[in-house]
């Protein structure tokens, strides 16, 4: 995820989350006051930018998203990964009991099916 991705509102066909806080990068000891780079809309953040690379099915938690450091700047916030660690159990256990799938055979079909059932189920709306 990059920063065009967060300020443009860019919505991802595997959303797990939607950011929306304001980009900026804390203060520093060289940069004492932090710097601020905007206030974006609404914008998706993908199961992808959760996923590590080398591993199947693995996910990381927290703060811990790939993204460049100023679109980082705000995905970072605690609700927003708080709300993709929520959406990506529900994920991984309705999805695993259903149908066995790994994640990585997941398709942008099977996210709409799964943000409907977010949606009516969870009432959790991140596909648009």
């Amino acid at each position: 995820m990059n920063y065009k991705d967060v300020m443009s509102g860019r919505m991802f066909w595997d959303n797990v989350t939607v950011g929306g806080y304001t980009v900026d990068l804390q203060a520093t000891r060289v940069v004492k006051k932090g710097i601020g780079y905007g206030k974006p809309d609404r914008y998706g953040i993908p199961l992808r930018s959760f996923e590590l690379k080398s591993y199947d099915n693995v996910l990381v938690a927290g703060k811990n998203i790939g993204a460049e450091i100023k679109a980082y700047g705000s995905a970072r916030i605690i609700p927003t990964t708080a709300l993709a660690g929520e959406t990506m159990g529900i994920l991984l256990g309705r999805e695993w009991k259903q149908g066995h799938k790994r994640l990585s055979e997941l398709t942008p079909g099977d996210f709409r099916r799964i943000h409907r059932y977010l949606k009516k189920d969870y009432d959790i709306r991140i596909d648009q």
